[in-house]
């Protein structure tokens, strides 16, 4: 399903882009095994549901890390019952003193940019909670057109 953004939408991507390079940035250690899973499922299938009207569920199945990369591989679930493996591919972009990290990322079974996706959230008491994640890409709709696809989808 591809429809307009909302305004509010709109204004919070436009709010995040102003974000970038305000906040005093700093290194943080992070390990795969501190990323909370449960949190990334829920911001993960909202963001497919909300763009794709044949999904059901997304379930993160494995995340892994190389470098300052961030590999978090899922099944996607259709309605037809039907499951497909993707993988969101992020890099880590900075950090903020209060435990705010943001990752931008790409899947490449979705979308062909590198940067489609913005990956924001909190570093709690040792784990990486997902809060939200922007997207922001170009498709092809039903009829062949070209289609601008974004929007931030957020914990509840």
């Amino acid at each position: 399903m591809i429809a307009p953004i909302e305004p509010e939408v709109k204004a919070d991507i436009e709010d995040n882009i102003e974000e970038i390079g305000e906040e005093g940035s700093e290194e943080v250690d992070f390990d795969v095994d501190d990323f909370d899973e449960e949190s990334f499922d829920e911001i993960g299938e909202s963001y497919l549901r909300r763009v794709y009207e044949n999904v059901t569920s997304y379930k993160t199945k494995k995340v892994s890390s190389d470098g300052n990369k961030l590999v978090v591989e899922g099944l996607i679930t259709f309605k037809s019952k039907k499951t497909k493996p993707t993988s969101f591919i992020f890099e880590a972009k900075d950090a903020t003193k209060k435990g705010a990290l943001r990752f931008i990322g790409e899947n490449l079974q979705i979308s062909r940019g590198h940067k489609s996706f913005m990956l924001k959230g909190n570093l709690t008491e040792g784990k990486f909670l997902s809060e939200s994640l922007n997207y922001n890409y170009r498709t092809k709709d039903s009829t062949g057109k070209t289609t601008r696809i974004y929007g931030t989808a957020k914990r509840s």
